[in-house]
């Protein structure tokens, strides 16, 4: 049986580092969104990829699936729409779906985290962090919470 195993969290919390560590232990396929979206940013409005990137890797991931490969995705997964699009994914393929979300409860790391990186500003991680939507288990499935810090 496939899996698919999807990381979500807000920016600087650790994701990709944890995401990357499995994908390696596994050999399994890495998809990160960031990356998908890349491209793409200077094209349009950003609030406009949000749901085309998540549509585009779940094609990816999905064509992987049927190879009975494991997929591990990479991305923020705010809200609960999202976090759909990969419940239903593992579904449509009889794939295990294993979702992790990532926090650092610390905001001086957690800020220190962002700014180090200097892909996104403390300001525009606010901003997701208005729309993350708490997660709710019966709607958005089980998921495993990781700690960093």
């Amino acid at each position: 049986m496939s899996r698919l195993i999807v990381f979500a969290g807000l920016p600087g919390v650790g994701k990709t580092t944890q995401a990357r560590s499995l994908a390696d232990a596994l050999r399994a396929v890495y998809l990160r969104l960031d990356t998908l979206e890349a491209p793409f940013i200077r094209m349009a409005d950003n609030n406009d990829l949000k749901d085309y990137g998540y549509q585009a890797i779940a094609h990816l991931a999905g064509d992987n699936l049927e190879l009975g490969r494991t997929v591990i995705i990479d991305a923020v997964n705010p809200m609960h729409h999202t976090r759909a699009i990969f419940r239903d994914l593992a579904e449509k393929h009889r794939a295990r779906l294993i979702q992790f979300e990532c926090v650092l409860p610390d905001e001086v790391e957690h800020r220190r985290r962002v700014e180090k990186r200097g892909t996104l500003n403390w300001d525009e991680v606010l901003a997701i962090t208005a729309y993350y939507e708490r997660w709710d288990e019966h709607l958005d499935g089980r998921r495993n919470i990781i700690v960093t810090g």
